[in-house]
């Protein structure tokens, strides 16, 4: 067993979750920097509050076509919850130690999720917000 199998084992579950409205435009980038994760065990859940364009559409046909190491499940809500309630609707079907939430229209590092998880252990925090950069409608950070 390598060194990453055996540290792997020992780390908590981590669940990062996608929260999207109407956001096809942007939705491709942002799941893309959630497959981009390096931290392992890692549960992704991309969901969408019942959006009136494609976003879903785009999200089930990228989680189908994931083919990397994180368990990757694309849901719809029923009917559209609103942030909060989107938000507590995920985090009762997350199954990890640690949520992680991102927004449709967020890139994240890859290294985003294992910054996050090393902050938390050891400390008694109950909430992390992660540093960002702003970037315009072309993606150049400003």
């Amino acid at each position: 067993m390598t060194d990453t199998a055996q540290s792997t084992q020992d780390r908590p579950l981590v669940t990062f979750a996608l929260f999207a409205y109407n956001q096809e435009k942007y939705i491709r980038e942002a799941v893309e920097g959630v497959f981009a994760q390096t931290y392992e065990p890692l549960e992704i859940i991309l969901s969408d509050d019942c959006s009136d364009d494609s976003t879903f559409t785009i999200m089930q046909e990228m989680a189908r076509r994931y083919q990397g190491p994180h368990k990757v499940r694309a849901i719809r809500q029923n009917a559209n919850l609103g942030t909060v309630d989107h938000v507590i609707s995920v985090a009762r079907i997350a199954s990890g130690k640690f949520f992680v939430l991102n927004s449709g229209d967020d890139i994240s590092y890859p290294f985003r999720v294992k910054e996050i998880v090393a902050a938390f252990q050891g400390s008694n925090a109950v909430a992390i917000c992660s540093k960002h950069d702003e970037i315009d409608s072309s993606g150049e950070i400003i």
